[in-house]
């Protein structure tokens, strides 16, 4: 009886003790900081901006030599020139250099020169005046260079004081110069907003060819 009684009591004693272990296991976890989850890694893309073609260099000027020109002597000048500086000039505009006094014709057009080469006709309006127009249709958006070197004389025998050279363009393209709303412009109200578009250069309204004749002419 005792014994029983005693085997009871040892087995109760152990039961307890694996409550209070499991117990005291169980607060031990719970004190602890759980683990944060490892956060997926998101792929960042980058964009890069479009590149824009680099302009087209202009030319070398083209050399020119020079010759002293006699202390006694007066060398002759251009004095103008059309097209002017800054002007753009028609593919099919005249070129026009104008000499403070009479010239020598034949030494002249035999020292007149276009880089790049360019055929045309020459006539002078009076011994001062030249004028060149080309044969064809020049290159649209394109630089040209006339040399007049010091072979040219005046009507005295006078030369040029050194080569008389200038640099023009021909008319370009049409080209969209800026938009108002810029691309990507975000809270525009499509119910009142007003798109403007600026170009290069002046631009006239499409209009029927009987009403063409009250537009400006380029």
């Amino acid at each position: 009886m005792t014994t029983q009684r005693s085997r009871r009591w040892i087995a109760l004693g152990s039961l307890v003790t694996i409550v209070l272990v499991a117990m005291a296991a169980g607060l031990a976890r719970r004190g602890q900081p759980s683990a944060s989850p490892t956060p997926a890694s998101v792929p960042i893309v980058l964009q890069t901006a479009t590149p824009r073609p680099s302009p087209t260099p202009l030319p070398t000027p083209p050399p020119v030599g020079y010759t002293p020109v006699p202390p006694d002597t007066v060398p002759a000048l251009v004095i103008q020139r059309s097209p002017e500086a800054g002007r753009e000039l028609p593919l099919d505009g005249t070129i026009e250099l104008v000499f403070d006094r009479p010239m020598d014709p034949q030494t002249v057009e035999a020292a007149l020169r276009f880089y790049p080469p360019v055929e045309g006709t020459l006539r002078w309006v009076d011994r001062r005046t030249l004028r060149f127009r080309p044969s064809t249709p020049l290159q649209r958006g394109a630089v040209y260079d006339l040399v007049l070197t010091q072979a040219a004389r005046a009507a005295d025998g006078a030369p040029l004081n050194r080569a008389y050279r200038f640099r023009f363009q021909t008319v370009g393209f049409l080209e969209v110069a800026q938009v108002v709303p810029a691309d990507g412009t975000q809270d525009v109200d499509p119910t009142s907003a007003t798109i403007t578009v600026l170009f290069n250069r002046p631009v006239v309204p499409l209009k029927a060819l009987e009403e063409q004749g009250d537009l400006p002419q380029p």
